[in-house]
């Protein structure tokens, strides 16, 4: 969690739960955009986090699923390689 913290990914932790809610609205506020970037994050940089709306009926668009019932290490990589990813699409999308 410090990664994303530190990567400025905002989320909210899921009461006794495996996952966290991470608020990427910044940059998917809506449906359409949030599963361009599911879609994004998948095939440019081989992340996997599951989009709220779209996959989960999550009431506000924007917000992914995150499972971080996986081993340290592999968290710690997908957590670094999301915050990268994030930054550049956020410097995309500035250009």
């Amino acid at each position: 969690m410090k990664l994303l913290t530190e990567g400025g990914i905002k989320f909210k932790k899921a009461p006794a739960s495996l996952f966290l809610m991470l608020d990427l609205t910044d940059i998917a506020p809506t449906a359409e955009e949030e599963k361009k970037l599911w879609l994004d994050l998948i095939d440019r940089f081989n992340i996997h986090i599951l989009p709220g709306a779209n996959g989960f009926r999550y009431k506000y668009p924007g917000w992914f699923r995150l499972c971080f019932s996986h081993e340290e290490s592999k968290l710690i990589e997908g957590c670094t390689r999301l915050v990268n990813a994030v930054k550049t699409i956020k410097s995309e999308h500035s250009k």
